[in-house]
């Protein structure tokens, strides 16, 4: 079994903190690890239709198997995951109907549990290799 790409998502001081960089490759499994180091708990959602090349933000491209939001509660000081596997290698690459290797861009959002405040959108670059 390949080994997944983890990105580490921290939510300190009522925002989220820039994530490093991630390259992944098409069938393995994206692993979101969410830390929350506020006191309070957080409902955390990644939306893969809302996805867009960084190159070209109105084009949506999934390049996941997950077909609908997922939404994690994230209670305070712990961590938990979501896993969203990408497509096949076989669905990547240049012609009609594939999608290019290249950076996307994904959308993180959260909210606070106990007041249903949103803290600002988090927006970071998901790059797609060979």
């Amino acid at each position: 079994m390949p080994k997944p790409s983890v990105v580490n998502i921290t939510i300190d001081g009522k925002k989220f903190m820039i994530p490093d960089p991630v390259r992944c490759q098409p069938g393995r499994a994206l692993v979101f690890v969410i830390h929350n180091e506020d006191g309070d708990a957080y409902d955390v959602t990644i939306d893969p239709t809302t996805i867009v090349e960084k190159q070209d933000p109105g084009v949506r491209a999934n390049p996941t198997t997950v077909l609908a939001s997922l939404t994690q509660g994230v209670p305070g000081m712990n961590s938990r995951t979501m896993r969203f596997p990408l497509k096949a290698k076989a669905k990547f690459g240049k012609g009609a109907g594939l999608l290019p290797y290249t950076t996307y861009k994904y959308t993180v959002l959260a909210t606070i549990v106990s007041t249903g405040v949103a803290i600002p959108d988090l927006d970071p670059d998901l790059d797609i290799t060979p």
